[in-house]
C-alpha cells in the first residue's frame, strides 16, 4: 500500500469523521475523547473495530 493512497485514504471528505469506505477520524475528539485527534478507527460489521 503506497503512502499516497493512505494519506488520500485518511483525508477526509464531506463528513470530517470519515475517509474512504470505513476510515473513521476523531476530529476534536469528539468520537473518542480519550484518544488523540490522530486516532483512526476502521469499523467493520458485528461492530468489529481496529483502533490506530
Amino acid at each position: 500500500m503506497s503512502r499516497e493512497w493512505i494519506n488520500l485514504a485518511s483525508t477526509a471528505g464531506v463528513n470530517p469523521q470519515h475517509g474512504f469506505a470505513n476510515w473513521f477520524f476523531n476530529p476534536e475528539r469528539k468520537a473518542l475523547p480519550s484518544a488523540p485527534e490522530t486516532a483512526i478507527t476502521f469499523q467493520g460489521a458485528g461492530r468489529n473495530i481496529i483502533y490506530l
